[in-house]
């Protein structure tokens, strides 16, 4: 999974960051606590993980974070048809995931947090541009921070609930899902009813699943037929979220696929 969020309401440390293959336990085992609450026989086999931590422009901070995580389990050949379980797209884990002394999870907590509350509990100058909500104060949005982890898909719906154009002579079948789980301006408010320097944060994903031709979904699984059952052969799975927070689930007849967020009522 690679993740990007972008803030100019703090100043982010800068660094480059890789997990060593000795401590990648430290990453495995809450993704699969994560994952077994969704698919209980998923098992997740390898993960490596790279983190970016810098300035994206003068005024803008990013943190990017690139996974690849291999899960074993999820798939089963029901007579020549596969059954490609994803309910886990939806996991959610709230463990610390510590690497060179930095939270790459729970950044909420450690990086924004901070920053919002600063804007005390009482003001009536600012302005707070939350989860399509308009706060007088940082109560609400400094809650919701506090929760916020990058490794929170709760909000990811059912496959079958993505975007999805049936067009059986294409060479694949594909589906799509958009949204910014996290968005929040802050600003002080002028008497002419603009903002005056604002500062944001905001976490998107855009999600595509790649599957063989024909394809269809239900509910939390992708379905497929396979011509012999020599061409059915079950390798992990590998999960991969490229660029600008963008997911690509590729699903072929082997079963090789590639591929985040939180929102609250106010």
């Amino acid at each position: 999974m690679n993740l990007q969020l972008i803030t100019n309401m703090t100043s982010l440390p800068t660094a480059q960051l890789q997990l060593p293959a000795s401590n990648a336990s430290q990453v495995i085992q809450p993704l699969q606590t994560a994952i077994q609450k969704l698919v209980p026989k998923a098992q997740v086999q390898q993960v490596s993980l790279t983190a970016k931590i810098g300035n994206l422009t003068s005024q803008l901070s990013i943190l990017e974070e690139n996974y690849t995580v291999t899960i074993t389990g999820t798939n089963r050949n029901t007579g020549g048809i596969v059954n490609a379980t994803l309910a886990f797209l939806s996991l959610t884990s709230s463990d610390s995931i510590l690497l060179g002394g930095l939270e790459l999870n729970n950044v909420g907590t450690a990086y924004l947090l901070g920053p919002i509350q600063s804007y005390g509990t009482t003001s009536s100058k600012y302005r707070f541009y939350f989860d399509q909500s308009i706060y007088l104060n940082s109560i609400i949005p400094g809650q919701t921070t506090q929760t916020f982890s990058m490794l929170d898909f709760s909000l990811v719906p059912r496959i079958s609930q993505w975007t999805h154009e049936y067009r059986p002579l294409d060479s694949s079948s594909k589906w799509d899902y958009v949204s910014t789980p996290y968005n929040l301006t802050i600003g002080l408010l002028t008497s002419e009813g603009l903002l005056f320097r604002p500062v944001i944060t905001y976490y998107q994903s855009s999600l595509e699943l790649v599957a063989p031709p024909r394809a269809w979904a239900k509910g939390t699984s992708v379905y497929f037929n396979t011509t012999t059952t020599s061409d059915y052969v079950l390798p992990p799975i590998v999960v991969a979220v490229l660029a600008t927070a963008i997911g690509t689930f590729v699903l072929d007849r082997r079963l090789t696929r590639q591929t985040r967020a939180r929102k609250k009522k106010r």
